[in-house]
């Protein structure tokens, strides 16, 4: 009479097992960093076009003004605002005024950036609801490569202000705060030119050449920041 043995399947070893954690453990390593660059760009660009939508509009209203009552183009600095001056104590009184004036047609959350809320409302809005630091006192003759918007992650009390580097050559202006932190900076320039900068470009040389052209005629130029 022929027996039928039931084969009983092999199992992993403990030695296989080790190797091929040790290999996923390898590839998330290498795929980790590079999936969170992805995001990071990704976020940066969305935030740079937001940027320059708000230039471009600040732009547009300055040619539209001859045919409108509206104010005048990027505002002025004042310790309290004065919307029919054109003055403005910090941002998230000059972005309120741009949503209020119909200037842009956005709803609230399209001023936030990364870990940012966005406000509910006008009355609501504050500079917790928004990402960004904008120059004040903008004329004609301020060069069209100069900042004019940035991420509030930079803070600059002025355009000209001294920049220092901390050991690992970040910038000391650039704080650890949303959006981005020291991650990431976006910049938008007066003709609403915009770049977005990550690793090597957030050092201090690179990161100088941007703000170096912020001169008119070799002079340092010294516009106000508004606070957020």
């Amino acid at each position: 009479m022929k027996m039928w043995r039931r084969q009983i399947g092999r199992g992993f070893t403990l030695v296989e097992m080790l190797v091929v954690i040790t290999i996923i453990g390898i590839l998330m390593g290498l795929l980790v960093p590079q999936i969170s660059n992805a995001i990071l760009q990704a976020r940066l660009t969305g935030t740079m076009n937001n940027g320059k939508r708000i230039v471009e509009a600040i732009i547009q209203q300055q040619s539209d003004t001859v045919y409108t009552a509206r104010i005048i183009g990027f505002p002025k600095y004042g310790t309290t605002t004065v919307v029919t001056n054109n003055q403005f104590k910090d941002t998230a009184d000059f972005f309120r005024y741009l949503v209020t004036g119909e200037v842009m047609a956005v709803n609230w959350s399209f001023f936030t950036a990364p870990g940012i809320p966005p406000a509910t409302g006008a009355d609501t809005f504050t500079g917790t609801n928004h990402g960004w630091r904008m120059v004040a006192d903008v004329t004609e003759s301020y060069p069209e490569t100069a900042p004019v918007l940035w991420t509030k992650n930079l803070s600059l009390s002025t355009i000209g202000e001294q920049i220092t580097p901390r050991p690992n050559g970040i910038p000391n202006n650039l704080e650890d705060i949303n959006p981005f932190g020291q991650k990431g900076l976006v910049v938008v320039a007066k003709g609403a030119s915009a770049q977005k900068l990550i690793k090597d470009d957030l050092k201090i040389v690179a990161f100088t050449n941007i703000f170096i052209r912020a001169t008119l005629d070799g002079t340092v130029l010294t516009n106000r920041v508004l606070v957020p």
